[in-house]
Formats: structure tokens, sequence, C-alpha cells
């Protein structure tokens, strides 16, 4: 079945939700399983409305699978690993909604949205025993190929950036990634502060209520009753309020921090395609000397040999530039979605914030 856009240029339609998060396991393993609801037009499933469960690492796998091989591809991120308090309601409502969202972003992705391992992902009911499999089959994973490339850029040749978009980009996302942790910490302080402020009144009502009830002058009483009341119900609303802080601006916000770091994935992957470049280029430089130097005193049959060395390190040089340009330029296209993104999502949810 093929994944590319179609012809008239639409990408499939797709509607999907997170839910009904249920723990499930023993005392020593216990986990968090979702059911993950999708409905599609595209031909390419097996139906147009299924239903899977998946559990957290299982959206963390998909996401390392689309990382490794989409190299370029800014992959929307999953919400982070959380050992202490992954149990309570607040944080598993948090994490589904992260996960719904992510999941949306990847399958509304033009270069995502088809890829095998994200179909594998929605519509697999053995998923855990296809991992297994593609595990044993793959002699790195995906944190190996990542620590390569992260290690590559400190003990290869450092290459100088000569070009200036990006550098500017990775100045821009320093800054960004710097003011998004700043909002943050804002705005989880504001929604503590809704949250004490409504505890604070609601004790203040139960106390107004409680001296109600031991007034003797009946109008006094049903006045104090009335605040009382009004107290309590007020803290309900501060309740609600912090919850849809939640739900927009700071998961909006956490969202793009985390976002940030795929970018930078990306931008050390190009790093890494740069150096495979430069070492071809090196190889290449090698090659002729060698050629050049056999020529001046080695018979034309072993000469031969050096010939096809040469040429088969010019390859590699044509071979990587052309990669190292492709990923370049799907970076570029890749940072202008992201930007577009990024300004309607915040619109979104400043404006929810503001409600």
């Amino acid at each position: 079945m093929s994944f590319r856009l179609p012809e008239n240029g639409v990408l499939p339609w797709f509607e999907i939700t997170v839910g009904e998060p249920q723990k499930v396991g023993d005392v020593i393993n216990p986990h968090i399983v979702y059911k993950v609801h999708i409905k599609t037009n595209s031909t390419a499933f097996r139906s147009n409305d299924f239903t899977v469960q998946r559990r957290y690492r299982d959206f963390l796998w998909l996401y390392n699978q689309l990382t490794t091989h989409n190299p370029g591809v800014i992959v929307p991120p999953v919400s982070e690993k959380h050992a202490i308090g992954r149990f309570q309601d607040e944080f598993v409502e948090s994490r589904r909604i992260a996960l719904e969202r992510c999941l949306r972003k990847m399958t509304a992705h033009p270069m995502l949205y088809g890829d095998p391992d994200l179909k594998l992902f929605l519509e697999s009911e053995s998923l855990v025993a296809v991992i297994k499999e593609k595990r044993q089959d793959s002699s790195k994973g995906f944190m190996t190929k990542v620590g390569e490339t992260i290690s590559s850029a400190t003990t290869f040749t450092k290459v100088q950036e000569t070009d200036e978009w990006f550098e500017s980009r990775r100045n821009q996302l320093d800054v960004l990634e710097s003011q998004l942790k700043s909002l943050l910490k804002a705005v989880e302080a504001i929604i503590k502060q809704r949250k004490d402020l409504g505890v604070a009144s609601a004790e203040f009502g139960e106390s107004i209520v409680s001296l109600a009830g031991t007034e003797l002058n009946k109008p006094l009483a049903n006045s104090l009753l009335v605040l009382g009341n009004l107290k309590i119900r007020i803290k309900e609303l501060h309740e609600k309020q912090a919850q849809m802080d939640v739900l927009t601006l700071e998961h909006t916000v956490d969202e793009y921090i985390r976002t940030i770091g795929s970018i930078r994935i990306a931008f050390m992957t190009r790093v890494k395609f740069n150096q495979n470049m430069v070492q071809a280029q090196n190889d290449l430089v090698k090659k002729k000397a060698n050629y050049e130097r056999q020529s001046r005193k080695t018979k034309s049959e072993r000469l031969q040999h050096f010939h096809h060395e040469m040429m088969e390190a010019e390859q590699r040089v044509n071979t990587t530039r052309r990669d190292f340009e492709e990923i370049s330029s799907l970076i570029r296209q890749e940072f202008d979605r992201f930007d577009r993104e990024k300004v309607e999502d915040f619109k979104q949810s400043v404006e929810a914030f503001l409600a």
C-alpha cells in the first residue's frame, strides 16, 4: 500500500482520541493503559473506525522509530517519563492529553502520516510482539544512534557552521527555550495560586456556614448561610479555572519546550550528515593523491585498482553532499512549519486562557 501524498495533494483525514486510562498489572509492575480510538478515510488501514490499547512505552517506541527513520523531520514529542506520581489522577489526565495531541500532530504531518511504524502503532493488535521482533532484528536501537550522533559531534573533526540561517535558528531556539521555561514556571505559579485560593475560599465558606448554624438571629443566619455557600461554590470555579489553565497554556508551553528537543535532534542529525560529507571529501583527497603518486611508478594493471578506489570515493562525496543538501532543505521547511504551528497553537491557548 502506498503512503505517498495523494495525487490531489490532500492528506488523509484522521480523528484520534486517547482515553479511558486504566491502571493494570501487578503490584510490582503496574502501568496505565489507554484506549486509542482512530477514525480515518485513509484506505491504507484495515478499517475506517477502530480502537487499540496502548501504554506509555508504546508511544515512546513510536517516537523513537519516527525520529530514527525520518532524519531531519521535527517529530512531535511525547510527554516526559515520570517515576513519581504517575498514577495520580491529575498526572494521568495531563499525560493523556499530551499523548493525544502528539498522535494528532503525527497523523497531520505530511511526512509522517504514512510511516509504516505509525500505521503499525495505530492498528496492530499485537504491537508488543512486533516491537520485540523488531528489536531482535535491529542491532542498534534509537538511543544508541542518537548517542553516536551526539558523541560524533565532539569526537569527529569540528565542522564550522557556514550557513548563517542555521546558526541564527540555533540561537533563536536557545532564547525561545529559556523564555518558555520561565513562562512555564509563571503559569504553574498561577495555577497553584488559583488552587490555593479555592481551598482558602472553601475553608472560609465552611466556617461561615458553621457560624450560620449557631446564629440565633434568623435573618442574619440566612445571610451567613448564603455567603458561606457562595464561597464554597467559588472554590469550584477556581478549580475549574486552574484545570483550564492546565489544559490550555501550560500544555502548550510544555509541549513546545519538548518540541525544541526534537528540533535539536534534527539539527544534530544534520551535523552528522555534514561530518560524513567532510570525511568523504578528505578521503577523496587522499585517494586522488595516492592515485597520482602510484601513477608515476605502478603498472597499468595495478593502477586501475587505485583509479577505481578514487572513483568510489568521488561517488561517496556526491552522495554525502546530496544527502546533506537534502536534509538541510528539509529542516528549513520543517522549521517554517514549526513557526506557523507555534503561532497558531499559542494564539488558541492564550485566547482560551483569557476567556
